[in-house]
């Protein structure tokens, strides 16, 4: 239901042959790697805590499978695995990979997530695994939410824990893929929380001892089984730290030590380095620590680490993508003064690919309907449908299904050649639980109402 709300009102297009922005894109990778966009669905599958696999954790709409309904080989040998693999082989980013259909739409080839699987070889087995197998958590920072850590969900959410799905059989069937693995990636929830993680590690050490082993972790926890397996397997280990302050780290990383926290992160570093792997930093810029990023590089470097950014689109109070078009134009021009000076190595490339991104976003008619400016009815409505399904929206449980139900009936009634806006509107006010429509859109919905109408108003 979501995903066709989704694919009609954003839908990502095939780029055609004939697409200037193709050739660009194939630029950037291996003549050999051209037959299709993307080698996801041949090379990786990614689970997800609700028994859910797909392809990567940007394409969370198209599922191939589910356990434990369907066994891993299925999944792998699924019809619905199928028809991505040929989607993609015709350039066709319309089963749910909208946000590389974004990049290329913006010209962030380089940004693109599509190309991290390009330097894998398809075979038999997948070559790829990305685990997300439970949301358990120690921590509440304020742009997650309580699918990804148990404790917003017991603290902040008041509900009960999701429940398990993997299980022993889980573990029992990956024996079969563990040999052919090269990569994997295990987040969470907080990874070294997750009892199953250890199982399948032991069982990766044992049978694929080479197999890449990446850990997404917020680096609060940290012992000595913890050390005897970085020192034992192919760790490389990503923390993530969303602020090198620590006033404003534990204010965004609610149940964090800051120190403690840099004090794991150095021995991380020292056993990455002494093994030959990866260390990463991660950071999610937002409204409140945006400001960091030059001391952030600083530390990535002190640290020799590489950075991720993840950008934050929800909660909307957080994202940069919400601020008007002068504040994004003044965070472009400030950052990009205050690094100039820094070394020119990936770091400072993948910041300048962020400063970019929020460069386009200052160049977009973005701003809230209730603010400055409206467009125009068909851009209103499609800012409230964005809202409605993002991923991040829809998984915190504000909208019930009746609700969504309502929701989606509204929106496929609407005749873009017709609509009237208070029509629209007028039927938001009828909407069922509005206070957490209102929630989960993080504004006044009746002022905004109300607001519109004024506007509107002939």
């Amino acid at each position: 239901m979501l995903d066709k709300l989704k694919n009609i009102f954003f839908p990502a297009k095939p780029v055609s042959e004939a697409h200037p922005f193709r050739s660009d894109y194939n630029a950037l990778r291996p003549a050999s790697k051209h037959g299709s966009f993307c080698y996801a669905p041949m090379n990786n599958i990614y689970f997800s805590w609700e028994g859910k696999a797909i392809a990567c954790c940007f394409n969370q709409d198209f599922i191939l499978g589910r356990y434990p309904e369907q066994s891993i080989r299925e999944i792998w040998e699924s019809q619905k695995a199928n028809e991505l693999r040929e989607a993609l082989e015709n350039y066709d980013l319309s089963k749910g990979c909208n946000i590389c259909f974004s990049d290329v739409q913006e010209k962030r080839f380089e940004a693109s997530n599509a190309l991290r699987f390009d330097d894998f070889e398809s075979k038999l087995f997948p070559v790829m695994m990305e685990f997300q197998l439970a949301n358990t958590c120690n921590l509440q920072c304020v742009m997650c939410n309580g699918h990804l850590s148990s404790s917003i969900r017991k603290h902040r959410d008041k509900l009960p824990p999701l429940p398990q799905v993997y299980d022993e059989n889980f573990v029992a069937q990956l024996e079969e893929f563990i040999p052919h693995l090269e990569h994997t990636t295990f987040s969470g929830g907080e990874p070294f929380l997750i009892n199953i993680y250890f199982d399948i590690w032991d069982k990766m050490i044992e049978l694929n001892p080479k197999c890449i082993i990446k850990v997404i972790t917020n680096g609060t926890i940290y012992n000595s089984r913890i050390e005897a397996l970085l020192k034992k397997g192919n760790f490389h280990i990503t923390i993530s730290l969303d602020s090198p302050v620590a006033e404003n780290y534990e204010q965004i990383r609610i149940g964090a030590n800051f120190k403690k926290v840099i004090a794991n992160a150095r021995t991380m570093s020292t056993i990455c380095q002494d093994n030959g792997t990866n260390f990463n930093l991660n950071f999610c810029p937002m409204v409140g620590n945006w400001h960091e990023i030059p001391i952030f590089l600083k530390l990535a470097n002190e640290l020799n680490a590489s950075i991720y950014y993840s950008i934050v689109y929800f909660p909307l109070k957080h994202a940069i993508s919400e601020l008007s078009v002068e504040e994004k134009k003044g965070i472009v021009s400030s950052l990009q003064e205050k690094i100039i000076d820094f070394p020119k190595n990936q770091n400072l490339k993948d910041t300048s690919l962020l400063l970019r991104k929020i460069a386009n976003w200052s160049l977009e008619k973005n701003e809230t309907p209730w603010t400055n400016t409206i467009y125009s009815q068909e851009e209103f409505v499609a800012f409230v449908v964005n809202k409605i399904t993002s991923f991040y929206a829809l998984q915190e449980e504000h909208l019930s299904e009746k609700t969504i139900a309502k929701i989606t009936g509204i929106f496929s009634e609407i005749d873009y050649e017709s609509i009237y806006l208070e029509e629209f509107l007028s039927s938001l006010d009828n909407l069922p639980e509005l206070q957490k429509f209102e929630k989960l859109l993080d504004i006044p919905v009746d002022e905004a109402i109300v607001d519109v109408k004024n506007r509107y108003a002939k």
